[in-house]
């Protein structure tokens, strides 16, 4: 599994295109935003019109995103929506999901983080560059 994710100056996911290699071949998946608009392979998809970001299933990296994008206040949920690439069929959903910072220092950050599609919730911690140090049940990665 590989995927390349184009963004905009402000941190907007403009387009991403994602691979999946498996014994029967190599399978691809392109979704493209321009403004609130988004196509998945070329074909319209208004269900995911206010999505953002584009996450895809088991890669931590995504979440980087809307850290890099939003001013997050301690205490203050911020909805993000986004288009969720499943990596075992590589199809695109909405996913809803919350971010709630708890505490930011020089050193990292850490946020309560929420997602109704999948009905989980837990404690991601990010260094300063904003990527994930602690994704329970994902990943872990020391300094």
């Amino acid at each position: 599994m590989g995927y390349r994710i184009d963004l905009d100056r402000r941190w907007h996911t403009r387009r991403a295109l994602v691979i999946a290699t498996t014994i029967s071949g190599e399978r691809r998946v392109t979704v493209q935003a321009t403004g609130t608009y988004w196509t998945v392979d070329g074909q319209a998809r208004p269900d995911l019109e206010g999505c953002v970001d584009v996450d895809v299933e088991s890669s931590n990296g995504t979440n980087t995103l809307p850290l890099h994008r939003l001013q997050f206040v301690p205490g203050q949920p911020v909805q993000v929506a986004a288009a969720f690439v499943s990596v075992n069929d590589l199809s695109v959903h909405r996913l809803e999901q919350r971010y709630t910072l708890r505490s930011s220092t020089p050193v990292g950050s850490t946020f309560d983080y929420e997602s109704t599609t999948f009905d989980y919730a837990g404690e991601l911690r990010f260094d300063a560059a904003g990527l994930i140090l602690d994704y329970p049940g994902s990943a872990v990665r020391d300094l």
